[in-house]
């Protein structure tokens, strides 16, 4: 790489197969600043032999860098797990493709969450000004729960990117990371570490091998995709502070997304793989601590009518064991909305409001594994209440004692009911007038995405795909939206 100055600089970086056979996998720290290196190429198999460039010279096409915006974002250090980035390059000096020259590549491998001990792996990448690689055999171990670490000596600066190649038969092999990540890739020559390979690096390659540019989405799939979303709830499913997002999807499948506290997501975690039982007959689920373990668990409500909670939901122990809360009944299939919150009782968020299909909206407090307990009418039978598209509970109005409801009506109105515990669904503050662009929000929740620690910022998902998340709504309107996902 030469930048306008003249100064040289490297990186490692090996060839990742892909329809286009030209894709390049690398550090994003070597690339992340758009401006410091205008011209670069990549060299497989640089030496000091009698050939050092045995394959020739594969100059980066102009505009085909590919990194993960949370990155350029939130830099190296708070966008550590993104450190990565594939850039597509043109034929060398022949007209081979890369793949074609060099006779193969490396296939991308996605890591699961415990797949962190990689035996055998190859560390492979050039220290310093070498033109002679290092290639060092061990095994791998985590570092955090959030990178790959490994332990060989020498692996100095120029190394970034170098792969972690298991199944290596000596020309390719399986990519489970590069140096980079923590620390760059660490500070201590002799160890080094690699961003976890999940998800998010799936997406950016998805994104290279289409030519798209740099990635502008979260990480978390295309519209395409959304548009299957059937229902969503927030909770805090884990030790941190901030939410994540559980997913119910059209085949049945059941998806965890981690909140990384900066209006995003870290990685997606299968709770169910697509069933039919979750296809056919889960209607509706909402989140909270209804069970008292200080953990969110997450509420079913199904086509029969039965609510079942399955406890202490998270990406180690996932759905875990099922309470049946009420069994089978007609009353339950008539249920059109629920939100948990607190609204009074115990202060815990397990308190639930109801709209039924007749406009009727009851509450119930303190719910918990032994049933539905405390139910009041907030307001009888109404053609009002009809409209309510999507109810979310949240804390909107700042006074943390009770959380506020908020409700998408079907003219794309947008309403915020404020401390239901004390007043109801009374006088009602609008956040939005009637529009037509609010009338595709089919789903909306409500949690804790931004860090602010209050539970108000406000995601959506359209009908058309996109995903869109508004932090620290209040009474005074949604304010600023960050897209997820675009459509």
């Amino acid at each position: 790489m030469t930048n306008d100055q003249g100064v040289d600089g490297f990186c490692s970086a090996s060839v990742v197969q892909s329809p286009g056979k030209s894709l390049v996998l690398s550090a994003g720290h070597c690339l992340n600043d758009e401006d410091r290196f205008k011209n670069f190429a990549f060299v497989p198999q640089y030496n000091n032999g009698s050939n050092p460039k045995p394959f020739g010279i594969f100059p980066v096409k102009p505009g085909h860098v590919y990194l993960d915006d949370r990155y350029l974002s939130l830099g190296t250090r708070a966008g550590d797990d993104y450190d990565f980035a594939f850039v597509e390059v043109g034929t060398n000096g022949n007209g081979q493709l890369l793949q074609d020259a060099v006779g193969g590549g490396n296939r991308l491998k996605l890591l699961g969450a415990n797949d962190f001990i990689q035996p055998n792996v190859h560390l492979v990448g050039y220290p310093g000004a070498d033109s002679t690689p290092l290639d060092c055999v061990t095994t791998t171990s985590k570092l955090n729960a959030r990178f790959l670490k490994i332990k060989c000596d020498g692996y100095t600066g120029g190394t970034s990117g170098s792969p972690f190649l298991a199944n290596f038969d000596g020309k390719n092999g399986d990519v489970i990371g590069v140096i980079g990540g923590y620390q760059t890739g660490g500070h201590d020559p002799n160890e080094s570490y690699s961003s976890w390979f999940d998800e998010d690096v799936k997406m950016l390659y998805d994104t290279a091998v289409r030519g798209g540019g740099t990635s502008t989405d979260a990480g978390i799939g295309d519209a395409g995709t959304w548009k299957h979303a059937t229902d969503v709830t927030s909770g805090r499913f884990g030790l941190q502070n901030s939410s994540d997002l559980v997913v119910k999807w059209s085949d049945g499948e059941v998806t965890l997304y981690k909140g990384n506290g900066d209006n995003g997501f870290s990685r997606e975690v299968q709770l169910v793989g697509p069933n039919a039982l979750w296809r056919d007959h889960a209607v509706e689920i909402t989140a909270g601590d209804y069970t008292g373990s200080n953990a969110y668990d997450l509420l079913v409500r199904w086509t029969d009518g039965e609510l079942t909670i399955y406890k202490d939901v998270d990406e180690n122990q996932k759905l875990g064991s099922e309470i049946q809360l009420a069994a089978a009944n007609d009353r339950w299939k008539d249920a059109y909305q629920i939100a948990t919150g607190k609204y009074g009782g115990n202060g815990w968020p397990d308190d639930l409001v109801v709209v039924w299909k007749d406009g009727r909206v009851t509450q119930f407090t303190d719910v918990d594994d032994k049933g539905l307990h405390d139910e009041k009418e907030l307001t009888g039978a109404n053609s009002t209440w009809t409209h309510a598209q999507a109810v979310t509970g949240g804390d909107f109005d700042g006074n943390d004692g009770s959380d506020d409801l908020l409700v998408r009506w079907s003219d794309g109105e947008t309403t915020i009911y404020r401390d239901i515990a004390g007043q109801g669904v009374g006088a009602e503050t609008q956040v939005l007038p009637p529009n037509d662009s609010w009338k595709e929000a089919k789903l909306v929740t409500a949690g804790t995405y931004s860090g602010s620690g209050a539970a108000n910022d406000l995601l959506a998902i359209w009908s058309y795909g996109k995903v869109s998340l508004h932090p620290d709504v209040d009474l005074s309107g949604l304010h600023s939206e960050h897209v997820l996902v675009r459509p």
